[in-house]
């Protein structure tokens, strides 16, 4: 209301805000107080960022004040730019020789009586930096806006951690964009202040370590930094810690490090290279041991990194021979919890790509009881919202039937892996496609075996009928059920021609 009165209120108090006579100081910080009061009203932010003679000239003249005595007047102005920032952050940038040098001269302070006009400069640049037009801008200016941030992000005194904290976020805005993520991670100074803060143990630093975490999480969202980031000592040192902390208080802190150890793990270069690194092995598998709700973010990545190193063909041996990793990926493949569904579809896919190895892993796959286990479970899940999960299980027994050692026991199997994998193979749904395809492909598998031909052939479990049908099918989409089906048949054609040869 007071904005509003144009002729009274906001004159008086505008005017007492531009006194300059060293006797009306006192009553200039008051009224510099009272412009400060009404710039947190969202609604006359705009409005008094307009009026450039008036309330933006009293804030920013403000700002630019260097007397000691006029400390408190200058953090009224720069509050009060800052409070202006949360709407008009990019017209004050394009303000380069008023606002924006006020804001940056303020952000270079370093005198601890101005540390509360500091931190006010730093959230303007907080502000900026949410900005997408102005943020490459933000970072190609570096005598001035990045010298600012980069002061700030490698604040080391305890007094400062809300200034650093603050240069933290302002690069976690930059990082967002793509070109500014790489000339960030290639600027050696930017990458000390980050990794430096990520590596913070004194709890009173926990939020910078949890925002420099996530600066290298958004870093490493950039495809072709991955190798390097990895390759960075200091970084993987900082996550790995990160990730292993106990008792963590900030699940965001721990969810940043899985979050980059997966997508880490996506990337070619550095898949041995995890999985041969006994604290990044360790680091994986403890992820997917944790427990609650709240770190269920944490599992899916843990799942995630294991199943892109899974798909490493020299890394399937040593994945499944390793217990520690081989339960953990059980364990994960039964939860039951509707919340653990991706990490659960994650940890089948993990097992699905182990399945596929030439090696002895795919007969033991079988005979290990958990593992055979948690794949029938799956591969019997009827809800709509498992379909991918069940996808993956019923890909790993069809992997595992294509192994000589495993075909006879599968379809002995009569109340499990046959059961499941025929009732799968009878869907219809057009959205089972994947499903059926899968347990149609098992069903071709295991008639390749002698003994079991002979069993099919006398149509035990009704298996002739279910591949008569598909081999039927018309639709294009179904090419692949058809295909299946048919060399299905085939395969006990075959079986029959041979046996009448024989007789």
């Amino acid at each position: 209301e007071m904005w509003a009165d144009m002729a009274g209120a906001r004159r008086a108090i505008v005017e007492g805000s531009l006194l300059d006579k060293p006797s009306e100081k006192k009553a200039r910080m008051r009224a510099l107080a009272a412009l400060h009061n009404m710039s947190a009203v969202s609604a006359n932010g705009s409005a008094m960022w307009r009026d450039k003679a008036g309330a933006r000239a009293a804030l920013v003249a403000a700002a630019r004040l260097n007397a000691p005595d006029d400390r408190k007047a200058k953090a009224y102005g720069l509050a009060g730019l800052q409070n202006l920032s949360r709407d008009e952050a990019e017209s004050m940038w394009r303000d380069a020789d008023g606002a924006r040098m006020a804001v940056l001269r303020a952000a270079l302070l370093s005198d601890p009586a101005e540390l509360k006009a500091r931190a006010c400069a730093m959230f303007v640049m907080q502000n900026f930096a949410r900005i997408p037009s102005i943020r490459t801008a933000i970072w190609e200016d570096a005598e001035c806006s990045r010298a600012v941030v980069l002061k700030a992000a490698s604040a080391g005194d305890l007094v400062e951690v809300e200034v650093r904290e603050c240069g933290l976020l302002v690069l976690w805005h930059l990082v967002s964009e793509a070109v500014v993520a790489e000339k960030v991670w290639h600027d050696l100074g930017a990458r000390f202040a980050i990794v430096g803060a990520a590596l913070l143990e004194d709890p009173c630093s926990l939020r910078n370590r949890r925002c420099a975490l996530r600066v290298l999480q958004e870093i490493a969202s950039v495809t072709h930094l991955r190798a390097e980031i990895w390759a960075d000592e200091g970084t993987k040192g900082a996550v790995l810690a990160a990730a292993m902390m106990a008792n963590c208080s900030d699940k965001s802190l721990k969810e940043s490090a899985y979050r980059i150890l997966m997508v880490c793990s996506s990337e070619n270069a550095n898949k041995e290279l995890m999985w041969q690194d006994a604290a990044t092995r360790a680091a994986i598998c403890s992820g997917l041991r944790v427990g609650g709700t709240a770190l269920r973010r944490v599992r899916i990545c843990a799942a995630g990194a294991l199943q892109n190193l899974s798909s490493v063909p020299e890394l399937k041996g040593p994945m499944w021979a390793d217990a520690v990793a081989r339960c953990a990926l059980v364990a994960a493949a039964r939860m039951p919890d509707p919340s653990d569904r991706v990490a659960r579809t994650c940890a089948l896919g993990a097992l699905q790509n182990l399945s596929s190895s030439i090696g002895q892993e795919t007969s033991s796959m079988w005979e290990d009881e958990g593992s055979r286990e948690a794949l029938l479970e799956a591969a019997s899940l009827s809800d709509a919202a498992d379909r991918k999960a069940r996808v993956c299980a019923l890909g790993a027994l069809r992997n595992l039937a294509a192994t000589a050692e495993n075909k006879e026991h599968m379809w002995g199997d009569k109340d499990g892996a046959r059961s499941i994998v025929m009732q799968a193979a009878m869907l219809s749904d057009k959205a089972d496609r994947d499903v059926r395809d899968c347990a149609l492909a098992t069903l071709w598998n295991l008639a390749r075996a002698p003994a079991n031909a002979r069993l099919m052939e006398k149509d035990v479990g009704g298996v002739r009928l279910v591949i008569g049908a598909a081999s039927q099918l018309m639709e294009p989409e179904d090419h692949k059920a058809r295909a299946y089906a048919q060399a299905a048949v085939q395969s006990l054609e075959g079986f029959t021609s041979n046996a009448v040869a024989d007789s």
